[in-house]
């Protein structure tokens, strides 16, 4: 599994998906920019770690039903990007104009030592999801559920 490989199928699957970087997404965080910043990954991973400022939504219907605003700036992410690219695309689909997939999602943050929260603070520690994906985020980040 490589990085070239997953930006190419989410772009396959999800052409009309437009993208932030973590560096872009960093520097709305720092710069305190109205953002919805939503983790689309199963609570057991947000559980571990998630970036500070995020929700934690596993369907694109709570933001369309709880937000009536579809100008609003969206940013989501998963581990590697393809459910967070799936979620934006449903929330295009329901007008959303101004929603993106964060490029790398959760594992490129991590991998760049960026600020990650968890349950008992900050963490340097990730879900690699599964075997396959957890090959792009750097293993010494790994940690399952206990």
């Amino acid at each position: 599994m490589t990085w070239e490989k997953v930006n190419a199928a989410i772009k396959a699957d999800y052409p009309g998906v437009a993208h932030i970087d973590t560096s872009d997404l960093q520097k709305l965080i720092r710069e305190r920019r109205g953002l919805v910043l939503i983790d689309v990954r199963e609570s057991e991973e947000y559980q571990i770690s998630h970036i500070p400022g995020a929700v934690h939504v596993s369907s694109f219907n709570t933001i369309a039903r709880n937000n009536t605003d579809p100008a609003v700036l969206i940013v989501a992410y998963c581990s590697v990007g393809l459910r967070s690219a799936k979620f934006i695309s449903e929330l295009q689909k329901s007008g959303f104009i101004n929603a993106y997939n964060l490029r790398g999602s959760v594992f490129e943050w991590a991998n760049q030592h960026m600020e990650l929260i968890g349950a008992g603070g900050r963490t340097r520690k990730v879900h690699p999801y599964n075997t396959r994906w957890g090959s792009l985020l750097n293993t010494e980040l790994h940690q399952y559920p206990q």
